[in-house]
């Protein structure tokens, strides 16, 4: 049976669905026509069912044989892809890519780290799982939220998921696959530049994989824009219903189904944000994060990932 050889592993919100639906029109490459599989993670799902109280709380395929069933298709393509953004906080999935692939690509995807939280806040109401609209005050909630995770909205698939500060630890996420990976097998991208140059950071992208650069004109359209529920309340007990409903609606459809389900959800529940981050927030985040952003700057030009002329620090 066919196995995955490429995996975009995250960060969220810097631009993993698009870049997956680029990639899927590729001839010589299949990505998995359900994104986001939430199956190489299995500290993540352990994590849900402690704070939910019940096993299998979290969404994602259940075992090897339905993981790899999203793969019959791939004929004789040579890239088999799979994009699932939490893989980049998962201390499990580096070594569970491995044992699947040992010699897989892995794309890691980042942005500056102010913009990727907001947009992060934004997706979280809009899935029903953060209930604080303000988003200074969901990050100010943090250290409470860890102290006591009571404090955290019971739709939420873990508590990491408000943890916001940790979502942009990049230099420690990317040593988890420095780890397990060769070097040359792991790719940086940034939004930032996908915003600019597109087409040149597909070609990039196609020479890692080792696949033609064909005459084929792909679609660069927006995939994944960020969204604002229209209603709160609906978007979370519509969207993240508790976790006995979310097991019988898991027995009776398959993924697909459900996927398609919650894209109509999302089509009724939500709008499009087209809202920035006040400039002053963001000088604040810049701030704070500043630190991380400098130890990423260094981690990047040490291993080769970016060339002296460029700077995280500057994006």
């Amino acid at each position: 049976m066919k196995k995955p050889n490429l995996f975009i592993v995250g960060a969220p919100k810097c631009g993993t669905t698009s870049l997956h639906e680029y990639l899927s029109q590729h001839p010589e490459i299949f990505m998995c026509p359900v994104k986001e599989p939430h199956y190489l993670c299995s500290d993540l799902h352990e994590q849900a069912d402690r704070f939910h109280g019940k096993k299998d709380s979290f969404k994602g395929i259940p075992n090897d044989r339905e993981y790899l069933q999203l793969f019959k298709d791939a004929g004789d393509r040579k890239i088999i892809g799979e994009s699932t953004p939490v893989y980049l906080y998962s201390s499990a999935a580096p070594r569970l890519i491995k044992k699947m692939s040992p010699d897989a690509k892995i794309i890691i995807m980042l942005r500056e780290p102010a913009e990727m939280l907001y947009s992060w806040h934004a997706q979280l109401l809009a899935s029903g799982e953060e209930d604080v609209k303000s988003f200074e005050k969901a990050l100010a909630l943090e250290d409470a939220r860890k102290k006591d995770e009571r404090l955290v909205p019971a739709t939420a698939w873990n508590p990491f998921r408000v943890q916001y500060s940790e979502h942009v630890r990049f230099s420690k996420y990317i040593r988890n696959y420095l780890r397990a990976f060769r070097r040359e097998n792991i790719l940086i991208l940034f939004l930032e530049d996908m915003k600019k140059d597109m087409p040149r950071v597909y070609r990039t992208v196609l020479k890692f994989l080792g696949v033609r650069d064909t005459n084929f004109v792909a679609d660069f359209s927006v995939r994944n824009p960020r969204t604002v529920p229209k209603s709160v309340f609906f978007a979370k007990h519509l969207k993240n219903p508790p976790v006995p409903v979310r097991k019988l609606i898991r027995a009776l459809a398959p993924l697909p189904v459900r996927r398609k389900l919650s894209l109509f959800l999302t089509s009724i529940l939500q709008k499009r944000d087209f809202s920035r981050i006040n400039t002053e927030k963001k000088k604040r985040l810049q701030k704070k994060f500043l630190p991380e952003v400098r130890e990423l700057d260094e981690l990047l030009h040490s291993e080769g990932f970016l060339p002296k002329e460029k700077s995280v620090i500057k994006l």
